[in-house]
């Protein structure tokens, strides 16, 4: 990690910072979840790195990136960023992957700007009954406790973020993963809760126009996974293109929970 690069691109409204990894190898762009941030892929783009350039960018709000007003967090306006990265970068059809938000992202950029993306990994997006039947009130409502959540992480230490997670989930990581998870909960902006209060895309809009090699990795719900059997299999019968994997016992986060099953289905994938 020590030899990484990392820089900064500036937009009209502030700045979006990332991390690359460097090379002239293929690119693979990491989009993280919601709350995390670049450095949260550390491990992932440490397995990655010897084959490909992976670029970790943090997106609005969260690690090193500039802070946005709540109504600036949209799926539309987190996809014209990573395109405008793309462009600074040079990146041409770059392989995506996403995780949760970051998945979200990714399918709507490869949905809306299909030469864009070489090959699409989707991660547990955030795609649920919960997040498509919301009323306003409800979404008011989450937005209020995800703003109290973030603010409260700005008054702990890392170490104290990492005990309050394991005593709320009986789970057990690579230490990289906690101490990347806990410092960029100190990073992230309350104002993030905005992308609770937009409107969600619906998969009719996104799915059907996604024309790239994609994979879908969804976990166990009753683990604590998003996306369940039903809303995956619907996925494939709306695009037939899409493959899905399944890997039993994860939870949400399937890539800190199953990092080896992780990382040996993005690799077969990728060669085949």
């Amino acid at each position: 990690m020590a030899l990484w690069q990392d820089g900064d691109l500036v937009i009209e409204e502030g700045k979006l910072h990332y991390y690359r990894t460097g090379g002239t190898k293929p690119p693979f762009v990491l989009l993280h979840g919601f709350t995390d941030d670049g450095l949260c892929w550390t491990r992932t783009a440490e397995a990655l790195e010897n084959e490909y350039d992976v670029i970790m960018p943090d997106a609005r709000g969260h690690g090193l990136s500039s802070d946005f007003p709540p109504h600036k967090f949209t799926l539309k306006e987190m996809a014209i960023d990573l395109i405008r990265l793309f462009q600074k970068l040079g990146l041409k059809a770059p392989i995506v992957l996403g995780h949760s938000m970051g998945a979200r992202v990714a399918a709507y950029v490869a949905a809306a700007a299909p030469p864009l993306v070489g090959k699409l990994i989707l991660v547990d997006p955030e795609w649920s009954d919960d997040l498509f039947n919301a009323t306003k009130e409800d979404r008011a409502s989450k937005a209020e406790v995800c703003r109290n959540r973030v603010r409260s992480w700005k008054n702990m230490t890392p170490q104290q973020i990492i005990v309050e997670l394991r005593r709320s989930q009986p789970i057990n990581w690579h230490k990289t993963e906690y101490t990347t998870w806990a410092e960029a909960k100190q990073r992230v902006s309350p104002n993030v809760s905005g992308l609770i209060l937009a409107d969600p895309v619906a998969l009719q809009e996104i799915i059907p126009k996604i024309v790239c090699p994609t994979l879908l990795i969804y976990g166990d719900t009753s683990a604590g996974a998003v996306l369940n059997e039903t809303t995956a299999n619907a996925i494939v019968q709306m695009n037939p293109k899409i493959k899905l994997y399944h890997v039993p016992q994860a939870s949400h986060e399937v890539h800190r929970d199953k990092f080896d099953v992780f990382i040996k289905a993005v690799k077969d994938f990728l060669v085949s």
